[in-house]
């Protein structure tokens, strides 16, 4: 009898255990599989769905990135910003080299960028780079640039080059070249339409 007892007891829980790892696994395989209500389709694994939309939203982080990572990389090296004062700029970097008038406003060259402000103002609205100083990584940051998807391009017969507009997020991306499949002389940063009105 005592040999029944030291048994039974472990049967039973080794039975229970099993018991709840069935139901484990029927509740598991109702969760998984899912109706489409759209189609009637069944979907076989919610991870599959999961993995579909993470590889959507990859994608278009991707292309964002692409065309912000330009702007990103070009405001961190000069530590400055479309809306920016340039009161605080000159406070931070001192004198420019250069100071005049383009546009109708004025512009303060400094060794690496050239800020411009509007009329009587104290806010930037646009930055110039020479497009032989970018570094290996704005370059290729600005390969991600389609040309069709530039929202102004053509020549710029003031100037004597072919110019390019990108719109990315609440600025404007201008790349001057000396012809239109030439390496980029100027990228600007600029508010939007500024040049693109």
């Amino acid at each position: 009898m005592n040999i029944h007892k030291r048994l039974f007891v472990p049967s039973i829980v080794v039975i229970m255990i099993f018991i709840g790892f069935l139901l484990y696994i029927n509740v598991s395989v109702e969760e998984r599989l899912e109706v489409d209500k759209f189609s009637g389709t069944e979907l076989e694994d919610k991870s599959e769905v999961a993995l579909a939309a993470n590889d959507f939203e990859d994608n278009f982080s991707e292309v964002t990135l692409d065309r912000t990572l330009i702007v990103d990389l070009l405001t961190e090296r000069v530590q400055a910003d479309i809306g920016d004062s340039i009161t605080q700029i000159i406070e931070q970097r001192g004198d420019p080299f250069e100071t005049g008038y383009y546009g109708g406003g004025p512009y303060y060259h400094f060794d690496d960028v050239t800020f411009f402000t509007a009329p009587e103002s104290d806010t930037i609205v646009a930055m110039a780079f020479s497009g032989a100083e970018l570094t290996s990584d704005e370059d290729k940051a600005l390969e991600g640039f389609n040309h069709d998807e530039a929202i102004l391009k053509g020549e710029n017969e003031i100037d004597n080059y072919w110019v390019e507009i990108y719109v990315v997020n609440d600025v404007e991306v201008m790349i001057e070249r000396e012809e239109e499949n030439a390496e980029p002389s100027f990228v600007w940063l600029t508010e939007k339409q500024l040049f693109s009105e």
